[in-house]
């Protein structure tokens, strides 16, 4: 770690609470930039389609106590997607919460994710879908440079249900990690019991 990165780091430390927003609070902060790299595959976009349950995620402040999370992805007329993001907020109070985000196809595989406040969409960032069978599961990814050759990044393995990850699926989900530097033993599982579903 270069000196720059380490002031780097305790800047971001410091100024993080506030400064950031939901979604840029509590990200997985990494010293080199974002990777660059290509799935190889383009997503099948109807196919995509319906609802996935979170099953791990790397450590994301924003999402802590949550539990039961969903994502329901619906056909966006121009391409990409429109997705209802709802969980469980278990603290201080239980509550369920839905928030509804936009997923506009960007020319690297991605996807410009946006959220609407008031009247304006605003970016959260770039997501992509680094691997999925379209009826089992799917490891999603996203990451942003910061300066200095930072970033951030988070990644999330999502199902079609709720069940743990089976030892072939988790081979399957470490080989999609490779090209982010990710290890499976970094995420945590998500809480799927009493939802309700």
């Amino acid at each position: 770690m270069t000196a720059v990165q380490l002031f780097t780091l305790i800047i971001i430390g410091m100024v993080s609470p506030l400064l950031a927003t939901d979604v840029d609070l509590g990200f997985r902060y990494r010293l080199t930039p974002c990777p660059t790299f290509s799935t190889g595959n383009a997503l099948n976009e109807t196919e995509f389609l319906g609802t996935w349950n979170e099953i791990k995620r790397t450590s994301f402040l924003f999402e802590d106590n949550t539990k039961c999370v969903t994502t329901k992805y619906f056909e966006r007329g121009s391409g990409g997607f429109f997705l209802a993001y709802g969980r469980i907020i278990f603290w201080p109070i239980s509550f369920e919460k839905t928030t509804r985000i936009r997923l506009r196809p960007r020319m690297d595989e991605s996807y410009e994710s946006e959220i609407k406040v008031q009247n304006t969409w605003i970016s959260l960032g770039n997501i992509r879908v680094l691997y999925t069978d379209y009826t089992d599961i799917a490891v999603t990814y996203s990451c942003r440079d910061l300066f200095y050759g930072t970033a951030v990044e988070q990644a999330w393995i999502v199902s079609r249900t709720t069940a743990a990850l089976t030892s072939n699926q988790e081979a399957t989900v470490t080989t999609a990690l490779t090209p982010t530097g990710l290890l499976l033993s970094e995420f945590q599982a998500v809480d799927n019991t009493n939802c309700g579903r």
